[in-house]
């Protein structure tokens, strides 16, 4: 596709593009040509029922049905923009966060150039403030004994001073007695322990980086965080059967201060995952195969079977690039923190 004009302002701090556009006649004629063709396609006369045989030759005269319709005109200028402005932003390789904002003046006509603005969001200009380690106290978790016999009573139903070798041998068949049972819990909750320790590291190594964060975020990003972030829980509560109402019952608060709650929550794993982003480019960290894979089939497993042309026409490469970009850097992050156990 020709151009006549593409004038770019650069990308400000919050990363916002502008960029003027204008598409000669002829080019506006191929794509109206285009359209035609698309629109005859899936055209259906209005008399369908009746044409018989004929319906070929009435499509023909579609144009009489609907063309120059406002809704006709409508979806042609659609067709042309989202078309054009694709071209652009694979011609500028720009990855828009956001769909564009059109800002046209007219609509396309076969007589005269075409011009409109758009409005492209990518990604601010985020700095960290220092790539040294993160440093954290965690305080370090043990099993004693008197946590194995809650445990034991809890999950059995029976004080753990009347077990004896027959009833574990009853209840178990990979060990016989009841030290080689508490033991066997003991590992258990070590393994649970040991799980729950290294999320916290990572809840906080993630914290400690994002306090490190320099530079503007514009709002559309914390509105659209605090959306999806509303829209997973709503989700996941009517998977279970229930509701919002329900939930907010059950936490003893009302719907706004809920909406509040989620307005923090989604805005500080928003500055999270920039903050990760950020690392992962200032470290000089790069993306291999093996990291798409891993993060496709730990993250993404329904699309494993597209082909990664799939994935980008599908708009779902980018969102696993950057899941795979947020896992690197945050592997990165935890190898090199420095950890006082307390």
């Amino acid at each position: 596709m020709e151009f006549k004009q593409i004038h770019t302002d650069a990308s400000d701090e919050m990363g916002l593009i502008e960029i003027q556009v204008t598409v000669t006649k002829e080019e506006i004629g191929v794509l109206h040509d285009e359209f035609k063709d698309a629109a005859r396609k899936t055209w259906t006369p209005l008399d369908a029922d009746s044409c018989g045989s004929d319906c070929d030759q009435h499509s023909d005269h579609f144009g009489d049905q609907l063309s120059g319709s406002i809704d006709m005109l409508c979806l042609e200028k659609d067709f042309i923009l989202n078309k054009v402005t694709a071209e652009i932003l694979e011609k500028l390789e720009i990855r828009p966060i956001f769909t564009p904002q059109v800002h046209e003046y007219d609509n396309p006509a076969l007589d005269k150039d075409f011009s409109f603005d758009l409005s492209i969001q990518t990604m601010p200009r985020l700095s960290l403030e220092s790539l040294d380690p993160v440093c954290m106290q965690i305080e370090k978790r043990t099993v004693s004994k008197d946590d194995v016999i809650r445990e034991i009573e809890s999950i059995f139903g029976v004080r753990h001073s009347l077990l004896d070798s027959e009833w574990v041998i009853a209840h178990f068949t990979d060990i016989q007695t009841v030290e080689e049972l508490d033991e066997k819990v003991r590992l258990d909750l070590l393994r649970k322990s040991e799980a729950t320790m290294r999320e916290s590291i990572a809840r906080l190594a993630k914290i400690e980086l994002a306090k490190r964060l320099q530079g503007r975020i514009p709002d559309a990003f914390y509105q659209a965080a605090s959306k999806n972030y509303y829209d997973k829980i709503v989700g996941n509560l009517e998977k279970n059967g229930s509701n919002l109402e329900e939930y907010c019952k059950d936490l003893g608060i009302d719907e706004h201060e809920l909406n509040l709650e989620m307005l923090v929550r989604s805005g500080e794993m928003l500055r999270q995952g920039l903050a990760l982003e950020t690392l992962f480019q200032e470290a000089g960290l790069e993306l291999t195969d093996d990291d798409i894979q891993d993060t496709l089939r730990t993250g993404f497993g329904k699309y494993q079977k597209l082909s990664m042309d799939e994935l980008r026409k599908n708009g779902l490469l980018a969102l696993i690039e950057t899941a795979a970009k947020r896992k690197k850097a945050l592997k990165t992050l935890l190898d090199t923190a420095e950890i006082t156990y307390i």
